[in-house]
C-alpha cells in the first residue's frame, strides 16, 4: 500500500493528467467549432487579444515587463523555496532525480500554461460578439470558464463534472499541503523551543493549528467571493510579503556577508513599504476592460430580445457619456503603480536594503556563517573555515538508542 508523500504526489499526478486532458480537449473542440485555428487567431487578432504591451508604464495593468518580472520572482520563490514544493524535491533519492523532476516540471508547466492561454483565446473567439457577462448569463468573470466548458463539452456525458471536480480537487490538495506545511513550520520554529517536546504533543498542536487554519480559510473564501477581481486581490496581498520572502532567501544564498540582522530589517522595510502602497492604492486604481460585443447574440424569445436591446442601449449611452467627458490629467503617484508590479517591487526593496545593511550593520556575536548554505555559483569564490554547528537533538537521541542496542 502506498502512503505518505507518495500518496500525495500520485494524487497530484492523476489530477494533473485529468486537468491537462480536459483543457486540451476543451481547446481543441472549441477550435473546431469555430472553424479552425486560423479563424480563432483571426478573431483574436482583430479584437486586440494577441497584442503585447511592451511599454514600460508602471501604471498599466499588464505589460510584458511587469508580467515577466513578477512571474520570475513568483515561480522562483514557489518552486525553489515553498515548503510544500521543496518537500517533494528533497524526498527524491538523489540530486540527479531532483534535477530531472524539475526539468519535467518545467516542460509540463510550459505545456499547461500554453494551453490555458490558448483556451482563453478560444473563449474570446467563441464569445467575441455575444459576451455572456454583459448579457448577465454569468455574473462574474471567474464563472466564464465553467460556462465555456459546459458549452463546448456539455454533450459529452460526465466531462464537465470531471473537469470542475479536478479543479476543486487540485485547489483543495494544494491548500491542504500548504496548511500542513505551515503547521509544521510554526510548531518547530516557534512553539517547540518553548515547550517540552513529545510526539503526541506535537501531533495535537499541529492538528489544532490545521483545524483553525481551515476555519480561517473558509471564512476567507466567503469574504473573497465579494471581491470583483480575485487576481488583483491575490497579487495585492501576496505583494506585501511574498517578494520579501523570496528576496531574503536569495540574499542568504547569494551574498556571503548577509547575516540575520540585515535579513530581519530588510524584510521589515519591504513589508512596511509594500503595505503602504497596497493599502493606499486599494480602491484607487481602476482598469478599463477590453471592449466586447453583444451584436450577434441568438435571440431565444422576445423577452431576451428586449433585455439584450436594453443592455446594448445602456452600454451605448454609457460609452457616449464616457467619450464626451473631459479628461483630467493628474500627477503620477507611487500609489498609481499597477498591482502586477507589487511582488517584483517588494523583492527589489528587500534585496537593496538587505545588501546595504549586510555591509553597514555588524552581525550578532553568535552569528554562524556556513558556506554549505550558499549557492554553488557563489560557493566556489568563498574560502573560510566551517563554523561548527550544533547537532539536532533528534540525531543525538537516535545515536544514543543505537549505542544501547549495540
Amino acid at each position: 500500500m502506498i502512503g505518505g508523500i507518495k500518496a500525495v504526489v500520485w494524487t497530484d499526478v492523476v489530477q494533473a493528467m485529468v486537468m491537462v486532458f480536459s483543457v486540451v480537449l476543451v481547446g481543441i473542440l472549441g477550435t473546431f467549432r469555430l472553424g479552425g485555428l486560423g479563424e480563432v487567431l483571426r478573431i483574436a487578432d482583430e479584437g486586440g487579444r494577441l497584442d503585447v504591451n511592451y511599454t514600460f508604464d508602471l501604471s498599466s495593468r499588464q505589460t510584458f515587463w511587469n508580467t515577466f518580472a513578477t512571474a520570475m520572482v513568483n515561480w522562483t520563490g514557489y518552486v525553489g523555496l515553498n515548503q510544500s514544493c521543496v518537500q517533494r524535491i528533497v524526498s527524491l533519492p538523489s540530486l540527479g532525480h531532483a534535477r530531472r523532476s524539475l526539468i519535467f516540471f518545467g516542460i509540463g508547466f510550459f505545456v499547461i500554461m500554453s494551453f490555458n492561454c490558448f483556451t482563453g483565446i478560444v473563449m474570446y473567439a467563441r464569445y467575441h460578439d455575444c459576451d455572456p457577462l454583459t448579457l448577465g448569463v454569468v455574473n462574474k468573470l471567474d464563472k466564464i470558464m465553467p460556462y465555456f466548458v459546459q458549452d463546448i463539452i456539455g454533450h459529452l456525458t460526465g466531462m464537465p463534472g470531471i473537469f470542475i471536480s479536478c479543479v476543486f480537487s487540485a485547489a483543495l490538495s494544494t491548500l491542504s499541503a500548504s496548511i500542513n506545511s505551515l503547521s509544521g513550520i510554526v510548531y518547530f520554529d516557534y512553539i517547540k523551543p518553548h515547550i517540552h517536546h513529545t510526539e503526541h504533543k506535537a501531533n495535537v498542536i499541529m492538528k489544532v493549528f490545521v483545524f483553525c487554519s481551515g476555519i480561517y480559510c473558509i471564512f476567507g473564501g466567503i469574504v473573497v467571493e465579494k471581491f470583483g477581481s480575485i487576481l488583483q486581490m491575490v497579487y495585492s496581498i501576496g505583494g506585501i510579503s511574498f517578494g520579501s520572502v523570496t528576496g531574503v532567501f536569495l540574499l542568504g544564498m547569494l551574498v556571503p556577508r548577509a547575516h540575520g540582522r540585515a535579513a530581519f530589517w530588510s524584510v521589515i522595510v519591504s513589508i512596511a513599504c509594500m503595505s503602504y502602497i497596497v493599502i493606499g492604492s486599494w480602491g484607487r486604481n481602476h482598469y478599463d476592460l477590453m471592449p466586447t460585443s453583444t451584436d450577434n447574440c441568438p435571440a431565444l424569445n422576445a423577452t431576451e430580445i428586449s433585455k439584450t436591446s436594453s443592455i446594448i442601449s445602456l452600454l451605448s449611452t454609457t460609452s457616449a457619456t464616457v467619450q464626451t467627458a473631459p479628461l483630467i490629467e493628474k500627477e503620477w503617484s507611487i500609489l498609481d503603480m499597477s498591482f502586477a508590479w507589487y511582488i517584483a517591487v517588494g523583492f527589489l526593496i528587500n534585496c537593496l536594503v538587505g545588501l546595504s545593511l549586510s555591509f553597514l550593520l555588524k552581525p550578532a556575536s553568535d552569528a554562524k556563517f556556513d558556506p554549505k548554505l550558499l549557492s554553488p555559483i557563489v560557493k566556489q569564490f568563498i574560502k573560510y573555515e566551517l563554523t561548527p554547528a550544533e547537532e539536532l537533538s533528534e540525531l543525538k537521541v537516535s545515536k544514543q538508542t543505537d549505542r544501547i542496542k549495540e
